[in-house]
C-alpha cells in the first residue's frame, strides 16, 4: 500500500501526537457545519475581518488603529455568537452527548481564531488532551462545562452517583485510613513520655480519637445525615463528637507540655504533629463531601428527570442562553479586574496556558489553610464548586448561579493570585449572613468604599493573607491582619 503523508498526519493529529495546523480551525468548523447558514455566515464574517485586520495591524495611522480596534471588538463579540450557534446546533441534533472536535475546542476553549489575528500558542494542542486530577474538585474546560450542562438539562447523563464519585470517595477514605494510622502510631509513642499522661490516660485519649472521628465529622460539618437523625441517635452523635473534641484539646495541651519535658521534642515537632491532626480532620471532611456529592448527584438526577418532562425545548434553550450570557459577562469581568483586554480571543503566543494540574496543586495546598471554607452553608447546599477554565486572561472569579470557580486560560500576574482571587470571590459571595462583611467594611482601610471596591479589596487582602500571612510573611496593614486572624486564621479544630 502506498504511503500517504496527509492521511498519516491526520491519524497522528487525531491521536494528539502532532499540533493541529492553526490555519485549519475556521475551515474545520465550516466543514462540520456547512449546512448551517448562520454558522457559515459568522465564519465568513470572521474571514473578512481577519483579512482586513491583518492589513491594518501594522499601520501607524490613527484612523487605521481605531478601525483595527473596532474589528477586534467585533470579532470578540462574534466569538460568543459562534459559540452559541455551535452549541445550539448540536443540541438540535439531540445527541447522547455534546462532542467537540479538536479544531472547535481550539476556538471555543482557547480562543484561537487565525494566526493572522491571534498568535498560535504551541502549548494549546497538548492542553486539550491534559489529564484530569482526581481530587475533591471537578475540572472542566468551557466545552466540557456545556457538555455537562446539556446532559443535565436534557436528561442525557445516565451515570449514577456511584459511577461518578465512588472512585474518588474510595481514594479519600484510603488516605484518611493512612493518616489516622500515622496519628495513632505517633501519639502512642509520644504521650506516655509526658509526665502528666500515664499509659492508661494515653490509651483512653487515643481510643476516643480513633472511635469518634466519624460522628465528630458528621456534627462538625452539619451534614444532612446529622440534621435528620432521630433524637436518640442525635444525642449519641453529639456525645461522641464532644468526646473527640475533648481528646483533641487534651492532646494539644499535652503536646505543649511535651515541648518542655520530653527530650528532643521541640516546637517544630509539636507543629508537625498538629499539622497531621489537622490533616486527618481535613481529609475526613473531604471524604464526607465526596459522599454527599454522590448522594446529591442521584437526588439531582431524579429531580432533573422530572423537570425534563415538564419543560419545553424552548425553555431549556432560554436557560442555555442565560448561562452563556452570564459566562460571557464574567469572562469580561475577570479581565477588567486585571485591567486587561476583555476579549476571549487568544493573545498569548508564549505564555503557558493554565493547566488542571497547576490548579489542583494550588487548591489542595491553599484550601486547607481556610478550614471553614468547605463548611459554609453554600457548600452544604450545592457542594464543592466546580472549576471551569475559560478563554481569555485576568484573575479568577466565582459564579454563584451554577457554583463554579472560573479561571482564565492565561492568568495575569501569577497563577497563585488568579486562583486565590477565585477563592476570595467565593468566600465573599458565600457570606450571605454578612458574618464578616459588616466588620470588614468598618476597617480604616475600607471606609467609604463602594460595594464593588470593597469586594475587590477583600479579594486582594484575602489573596495576600492566604499566600503570605499564613506562611509567616507580614504584608497586610496591622488592622487588616488582626481582622483576618480573628475571622479566618483559626488553627483548625484544635483552637
Amino acid at each position: 500500500m502506498r504511503y500517504n503523508k496527509n492521511v498519516h498526519q491526520k491519524y497522528l493529529q487525531m491521536k494528539g501526537e502532532i499540533p493541529l495546523a492553526p490555519e485549519r480551525v475556521l475551515n474545520a468548523v465550516l466543514r462540520r457545519w456547512k449546512k448551517n447558514e448562520l454558522i457559515h455566515l459568522l465564519c465568513s464574517e470572521f474571514s473578512k475581518d481577519v483579512s482586513t485586520y491583518k492589513e491594518l495591524l501594522g499601520s501607524q495611522e490613527r484612523e487605521d488603529r481605531i478601525q483595527s480596534r473596532k474589528i477586534w471588538i467585533s470579532m470578540s463579540d462574534r466569538y460568543w455568537q459562534l459559540f452559541r450557534e455551535i452549541v445550539v446546533s448540536m443540541i438540535k441534533e439531540a445527541p447522547d452527548a455534546l462532542t467537540f472536535s479538536p479544531e472547535e475546542r481550539l476556538l471555543l476553549d482557547c480562543g484561537f481564531l487565525s494566526p493572522s489575528v491571534t498568535p498560535f500558542n504551541e502549548a494549546l494542542t497538548p492542553w486539550l488532551n491534559q489529564p484530569v486530577p482526581d481530587d475533591m474538585f471537578q475540572y472542566l474546560s468551557l466545552s466540557d462545562f456545556w457538555a455537562e450542562k446539556y446532559g443535565v438539562l436534557y436528561n442525557k447523563d445516565c451515570r449514577t452517583g456511584e459511577d461518578r464519585f465512588a472512585p474518588q470517595l474510595q481514594v479519600y477514605r484510603d488516605r484518611l485510613h493512612g493518616t489516622c494510622r500515622r496519628v495513632l502510631i505517633t501519639l502512642r509513642a509520644l504521650l506516655p513520655q509526658i509526665p502528666d499522661c500515664p499509659k492508661e490516660k494515653a490509651d483512653d485519649l487515643i481510643s476516643k480519637l480513633d472511635k469518634n472521628l466519624a460522628p465528630f465529622l458528621e456534627r462538625y460539618m452539619r451534614t444532612r445525615h446529622f440534621r435528620e437523625m432521630k433524637k436518640k441517635e442525635h444525642d449519641e452523635t453529639v456525645d461522641r463528637a464532644n468526646a473527640f473534641s475533648f481528646a483533641m484539646k487534651e492532646i494539644e495541651s499535652l503536646l505543649r507540655q511535651a515541648v518542655r519535658y520530653v527530650e528532643g521534642f521541640g516546637e517544630n515537632e509539636r507543629k508537625r504533629i498538629r499539622r497531621i491532626l489537622g490533616e486527618m480532620v481535613f481529609i475526613g471532611t473531604v471524604a464526607i463531601h465526596c459522599r454527599n456529592e454522590l448522594e446529591r448527584w442521584d437526588r439531582n438526577r431524579a429531580r432533573n428527570a422530572a423537570k425534563y418532562e415538564a419543560e419545553t425545548d424552548g425553555e431549556r434553550l432560554v436557560q442555555i442562553d442565560e448561562a452563556l450570557k452570564n459566562k460571557r459577562e464574567l469572562v469580561g469581568q475577570m479581565a477588567c479586574i486585571a485591567r486587561l483586554d476583555t476579549s476571549p480571543l487568544c493573545q498569548n503566543a508564549c505564555q503557558a496556558p493554565l493547566s488542571f494540574a497547576q490548579i489542583s496543586e494550588l487548591l489542595n495546598r491553599l484550601v486547607p489553610l481556610d478550614e471553614a471554607m468547605l463548611r459554609v452553608p453554600r457548600v452544604r447546599m450545592h457542594g464543592i464548586p466546580k472549576v471551569v477554565v475559560t478563554p481569555g486572561c485576568g484573575y479568577g472569579t466565582y459564579d454563584w448561579t451554577d457554583n463554579t470557580l472560573l479561571l482564565p486560560l492565561f492568568p495575569h500576574h501569577s497563577v497563585e493570585r488568579t486562583v486565590t482571587y477565585a477563592l476570595a470571590t467565593f468566600r465573599w459571595d458565600a457570606d450571605e449572613d454578612r458574618e464578616f462583611k459588616n466588620t470588614y467594611e468598618l476597617l480604616k482601610e475600607n471606609r467609604g468604599k463602594s460595594i464593588k471596591s470593597l469586594a475587590l479589596s477583600f479579594s486582594n487582602d484575602y489573596s495576600l493573607w492566604l499566600t503570605k500571612e499564613r506562611y509567616g510573611f507580614r504584608v497586610l496593614p496591622r488592622e487588616v491582619r488582626e481582622w483576618f486572624k480573628t475571622k479566618f486564621d483559626s488553627e483548625g479544630i484544635l483552637s
